[in-house]
């Protein structure tokens, strides 16, 4: 769908509002379609302080507005986020609104917001974040209940790392949908920007209310990032067990998925089950044969053990992929001498003490 061009371009206004025009109103239309804007912003406050705020003379003006911005270049958005705000109040009461917004004057309601929405989508791409939020703010003062501008507001306050106003422009989207209409990317928002509060039981929360509704396939990437973010809220809790039931929950999904299978791993050898982690580590490189922190990992667990000859393989693949780690050359001397591997074990030696020299 394209958007359409400045409501202000070759614009006629023939409007024919039901009931009675008053004189100013009259004025105001005329002025107006003869680009005579201080005659017309005139009739407009009069009109205005004759009615209080009322959707046409608060239309006409945000028109003024923007063509006296567009001819001295300045951005009118503040005045018209004033504006439109004023003029939502009269969406749901004024007759006149059907016809102030129909095709007589070449741009409807809809095509209004959606200007509007654009501008502010072409600010976020460049990372005018300020034009980008203050334009959503008119398109939903325009249309204050269309869920997509709330999500599109949250994400670009998100991106413009302001957490607080991202929660809020969520929350409200959340609060307009429907049950069977969950959006996946509004709770995504949510539990990104709980997480860089450091607000771990809304991150808990809205975290495992996304994982519940989104789709492990479709929505892979967004519950991949989830499960991470749930991850580390575990971690910093040191609830181990808590962490591992996830990890459990997202491999059914997730098959052979050794990331997922490396942290269970690290979890289950902060609970000293270091036969459960070997047990992990084995399927790991059964997947992943290259892997290096599953053949390091697993060897050091087997020399801990004093298993000295079946850490061996382990260990030198670990030291093959990474010659110069000194965990693996330390783990696989020790266990070349402790299984009687001498001339090994002082190879080994050599490279360590030629490491340790800075050759």
């Amino acid at each position: 769908m394209k958007f359409t061009k400045s409501l202000l371009t070759g614009i006629t206004l023939t409007v024919l509002i039901a009931g009675c025009i008053t004189p100013e109103l009259r004025t105001a239309r005329i002025a107006v379609n003869e680009r005579d804007w201080d005659r017309a912003m005139a009739a407009i406050n009069v009109e205005l302080a004759r009615t209080g705020p009322s959707a046409e003379p608060l239309y006409l003006k945000g028109m003024i507005y923007e063509q006296q911005a567009q001819m001295a270049e300045k951005d009118p958005t503040k005045s018209l986020l004033d504006l439109y705000t004023k003029m939502s109040a009269c969406y749901d009461s004024s007759l006149a609104l059907s016809n102030l917004f129909a095709e007589k004057i070449h741009e409807s309601r809809d095509m209004l917001f959606r200007k509007f929405l654009k501008r502010s989508a072409d600010a976020a791409d460049t990372s005018n974040f300020d034009a980008a939020l203050a334009n959503v703010d008119i398109a939903i003062a325009i249309e204050p209940n269309l869920r997509i501008l709330y999500q599109h507001a949250a994400v670009t306050s998100y991106n413009a790392e302001r957490y607080d106003r991202a929660i809020s422009y969520a929350l409200i989207e959340v609060s307009k949908e429907h049950p069977d209409s969950a959006d996946i990317t509004t709770r995504e928002v949510l539990v990104a920007s709980y997480s860089n509060k450091k607000d771990n039981a809304n991150t808990m929360k809205w975290g495992k209310d996304l994982l519940t509704r989104s789709n492990p396939v479709a929505d892979s990437a967004t519950y991949l990032r989830t499960h991470d973010l749930l991850l580390a809220v575990y971690e910093e809790q040191n609830n181990h067990d808590g962490a591992i039931a996830l990890i459990d929950d997202a491999t059914k999904h997730f098959k052979n998925n050794s990331a997922m299978l490396m942290n269970k791993a690290l979890f289950l050898i902060k609970k000293e089950d270091f036969k459960g982690a070997s047990k992990i580590y084995r399927e790991v490189l059964a997947i992943d044969p290259e892997n290096f922190d599953a053949n390091l990992n697993l060897g050091t667990i087997l020399v801990t053990d004093k298993i000295w000859k079946e850490s061996i393989p382990f260990l030198k693949k670990a030291h093959e992929l990474d010659p110069k780690n000194m965990v693996a050359i330390k783990n696989l001397m020790a266990a070349y001498y402790n299984s009687e591997q001498v001339k090994l074990g002082n190879e080994i030696r050599a490279k360590l003490d030629a490491i340790q020299a800075g050759k």
